[in-house]
């Protein structure tokens, strides 16, 4: 199964896919780092080698963690752990505004 939920041209394309064995959901983004560039061959961008670092590092039972990270070519892709809902879906479907206080 693969069903594409994003795309955004700097930020790369969103996939989520289940793995064949397990038929655990994940959520895989790849970016291409042609067009994440401008054309230009600089490499992995700093911004997506600290996002990549920050989630290497973060274990919370809240956030999805990061499965693999993958380097074809120009093509980056991040595999995370698929979860049904971001956080601001979650904040709209869940959260009551409190009523102001006098």
């Amino acid at each position: 199964m693969v069903r594409k939920i994003v795309e955004r041209r700097s930020k790369g394309h969103t996939y989520v896919c289940s793995d064949r064995l397990t038929k655990e959901a994940y959520t895989v983004r790849r970016v291409y780092l042609d067009i994440a560039n401008a054309g230009k061959d600089d490499g992995l961008p700093a911004s997506l080698l600290r996002e990549i670092s920050f989630l290497q590092g973060l274990q919370h039972p809240n956030i999805a963690r990061l499965a693999s990270v993958q380097v074809e070519g120009t093509r980056v892709q991040l595999v995370n752990e698929h979860l049904d809902w971001n956080l601001k879906e979650f904040i709209r479907r869940n959260m009551v505004l409190a009523e102001p206080q006098s």
